[in-house]
């Protein structure tokens, strides 16, 4: 009931992207540990397509929401993933995202 992704007393399904989206950051942490170097300090969700929402809310999926990520490619500035989330077994929602590492932020000018 307190989740701040709550709106109109309701937790939409969209906001599963978010939760794969913490995913993917603590594996880019896990990843970059695993390889000796320094995690990414900031990482942006450029795109996210073909998602598919199995269910219009989350809030009523169950009690323990499993987030599933898998990295299809990294090449150290960008990864893809492909997303998963479910609750008992069903499939709550699904997708694929880009996320670019460590870039530097568009300054107006």
């Amino acid at each position: 009931p307190d989740n701040p992704m709550r709106e109109a007393g309701r937790l939409g399904a969209a906001a599963g992207i978010e939760y794969a989206a913490q995913a993917m950051a603590l594996h880019g942490a896990l990843v970059a540990e695993a390889r000796g170097v320094p995690p990414p300090t900031i990482g942006f969700l450029v795109s996210v397509r073909a998602v598919v929402l199995h269910v219009s809310r989350l809030d009523d999926a169950g009690e323990r929401l499993t987030v599933q990520v898998h990295s299809d490619a990294d090449n150290g500035d960008h990864s893809i993933y492909t997303f998963a989330l479910s609750a008992d077994g069903r499939p709550l929602i699904d997708g694929r995202a880009i996320v670019m590492l460590d870039a530097a932020p568009l300054l107006a000018s």
